[in-house]
């Protein structure tokens, strides 16, 4: 069965080269769990840019600090993981090491996209607070109105 749903991600020939480097194995299970986390970067992105910041909350901040911590910590596991020699057996092309790259790039979109979500939650509470004091000075002009008429 491991056998078959290799042969639907790789050629013959990259099977062959996978008993010489038998971790590039979980090459198509840890790519497609980068892609996952990339279709996740992509979504954020998406709703950041859709909503120009209005219905950003907290929450959107705090998924995308967990997506990036989830992520450093995949690439840091990826990293030691290829490094053990009882895995890579000296070889030095893993497959498996491209991926440190793709983890690199997708870390650094999640903190982009995390300083911009920042940037949005800022903008709101700076909105909220002169609208608050745009209130506060109608509220005191009505009040010094009322003790004029008086």
């Amino acid at each position: 069965m491991l056998r078959d749903e290799l042969l639907k991600q790789n050629s013959l020939t990259e099977i062959k080269m996978l008993d010489k480097n038998p971790a590039d194995y979980f090459f198509p299970y840890i790519r497609d769990s980068a892609r996952k986390a990339a279709s996740n970067c992509a979504y954020a992105r998406m709703n950041l840019n859709d909503t120009h910041g209005d219905g950003i909350t907290p929450l959107h901040w705090q998924l995308n600090q967990r997506n990036c911590r989830a992520l450093t910590s995949s690439m840091n596991s990826l990293a030691r993981f290829i490094t053990y020699p009882e895995i890579n057996s000296g070889a030095g092309s893993l497959k498996l090491r491209a991926l440190l790259s793709d983890y690199a790039a997708l870390i650094e979109e999640t903190q982009v996209i995390g300083f911009d979500l920042q940037g949005h939650l800022q903008q709101q509470a700076n909105s909220a607070a002169v609208e608050e004091t745009k209130n506060g000075i109608a509220q005191a002009d009505s009040v010094r109105r009322e003790d004029i008429r008086n």
